[in-house]
């Protein structure tokens, strides 16, 4: 098609562009539109196209900065369906013409997810003092400005606050439009994303890198700061301790090969809390290509059953069971979106969060599924479920299960979330150990 044709000013004049967010999508950049997610978009035109883009690797609400998300390539996989007449069934126009609607999504099941905040209010009063009646975008400049100002205190730049605000995965809500005269917008930045505290103390904050030398960002930077700790090294253990675990890891582990030895021997933030699964009276330890193992033994503190199971699809796919959650279709039938099929019957797929304590008293999470689970309640795989409604039942089955030793072989992997190090365990096999026989 040439530019400054009949047909070519038709098209520009009618298109919409997608540089913002609009009613039939466009540039929304919504940090919650990920993996697994379902988005309903209204359809204007019949035989309407559908087009994706804009990947980022992380970003805060609002993206604040320019391009300022972590931007990305990368392939999308989409399952696309048509709700015939769905936009008469489910979006009311709010305006003039049946253009005035929105597009409505589901939040998928991946998404950044920590449990420590550090929230900055802002209220729809500018720089200089002036109100803004209910005006929500001055709220949430003034709670990205304060949160700004904050962390120069620590020892950043503005610069990179600014930057941080928009491609960290910080939490932003509209907490109060009721109240007028002034709007209040919250922004909530995770704590665990940060090299140092940055909670406030009562000594003030403390002594980190300033900029009073070099240039950056066209403001002095020292190229040489005072000397942090990092994170591992705050969350190390204390020297003593350090030694007291190398001793045992070194009485247990005689028999392992030297490089696995150099690997749990770093005790930096990750491999420590191997080290305390390690401790817990190792009996014997290994690796695989893809996961670590180790038989341990260990008492149950505590079993939390929430959620701890669901309907999952009974197909193979290949030498395995499918597995994956289905969902019911309504008549009678479930789809399973792994397998993309319909399915007549279901299996319960189950997850118990298990804490287990050592020795010395460390608690370590671990996850038991399925036949571990069965082993581990004394309970058939096929009744577990039943226990969500039998709650006298579940009490009594717990209480015969917590403060009882096993000998369990857990596979240890190791993962990265949002820079965040965590070690995944998992009770591949349990066995009760009998305290009252006489040991040899």
């Amino acid at each position: 098609m040439d530019k400054g044709t009949s047909k070519w000013e038709r098209i520009a004049a009618e298109a919409a562009r997608t540089l913002p967010g609009r009613e039939n999508g466009g540039n929304c950049d919504i940090k919650n539109l990920s993996r697994g997610c379902k988005v309903y978009f209204p359809v204007f035109v019949e035989g309407a196209n559908l087009s994706m883009g804009d990947m980022h690797f992380s970003q805060g609400d609002g993206e604040i900065a320019c391009c300022g998300g972590i931007e990305m390539s990368g392939f999308l996989e989409l399952k696309c369906e048509i709700i015939r007449g769905g936009m008469a069934k489910y979006l009311t126009p709010m305006g003039p013409t049946v253009l005035h609607v929105n597009p409505i999504f589901e939040i998928g099941p991946v998404e950044p997810r920590f449990s420590e905040w550090l929230v900055f209010e802002g209220i729809s009063v500018d720089e200089s003092g002036r109100q803004h009646y209910l005006d929500a975008s001055i709220a949430f400049k003034r709670a990205a400005l304060n949160a700004i100002d904050y962390l120069f205190k620590f020892g950043y730049s503005k610069e990179q606050s600014y930057l941080l605000l928009s491609c960290c995965p910080c939490e932003v809500r509209l907490s109060g439009i009721v109240d007028v005269p002034n709007a209040v917008v919250t922004l909530a930045l995770p704590t665990a994303i940060f090299d140092q505290d940055i909670r406030p103390q009562k000594d003030g904050p403390p002594a980190g890198p300033r900029n009073n030398a070099l240039t950056l960002f066209g403001k002095p930077f020292n190229k040489n700061p005072p000397a942090m700790k990092t994170l591992a090294q705050r969350r190390a253990p204390a020297q003593p301790r350090a030694k007291l675990l190398n001793r045992k890891i070194i009485r247990y582990c005689d028999s392992l090969s030297l490089a696995i030895k150099k690997k749990l021997l770093s005790l930096d933030e990750l491999q420590y809390r191997i080290v305390l699964i390690i401790e817990m009276n190792v009996l014997q330890m290994g690796n695989t290509k893809r996961n670590e193992w180790a038989m341990v033994t260990a008492k149950i503190t505590n079993i939390s059953m929430d959620n701890f199971f669901y309907k999952a699809c009974p197909l193979q796919k290949g030498d395995k069971q499918c597995r994956k959650k289905v969902r019911e279709n309504g008549n009678g039938s479930w789809f399973c979106s792994s397998c993309n099929v319909q399915v007549q019957n279901y299996d319960y797929r189950y997850a118990l969060k298990i804490d287990l304590k050592d020795p010395i008293g460390e608690l370590q999470l671990v996850t038991a599924f399925d036949e571990t689970t069965e082993s581990i309640m004394g309970v058939a795989a096929s009744n577990l479920h039943l226990l969500s409604i039998d709650e006298d039942a579940t009490s009594e089955i717990k209480s015969n299960v917590i403060g009882n030793e096993y000998c369990f072989t857990l596979s240890l992997k190791k993962e990265t979330y949002y820079r965040n190090n965590r070690l995944k365990c998992v009770i591949l096999s349990s066995k009760k150990v009998d305290n009252s026989a006489t040991p040899l």
